[in-house]
């Protein structure tokens, strides 16, 4: 799960899986950009934003090369 909280003279913090990050340091290990509120998935102890993960990580459907769902599940207990 994760938590935003402000710091650092009202900056926002960001936590995950234990850690800490500035909002403009939390972000996607693709295209780098900040994670802000969108979606993620975790991925090699990393995050990727959705639209990063569909574009190179999703599986695609062989017929249409469409990307299969993904099921995203969210817990407070992430490994």
């Amino acid at each position: 799960m994760q938590y935003t909280f402000l710091c650092c003279s009202g900056m926002k913090k960001y936590e995950y899986k234990g850690k800490q990050w500035h909002e403009q340091c939390f972000c996607c290990k693709v295209c780098l950009q900040p994670i802000g509120n969108k979606s993620f998935i975790p991925r090699d102890q990393e995050v990727v934003c959705v639209q990063c993960y569909e574009e190179q990580y999703a599986q695609r459907c062989m017929k249409c090369n469409g990307v299969s769902i993904i099921i995203i599940i969210i817990s407070n207990e992430l490994d």
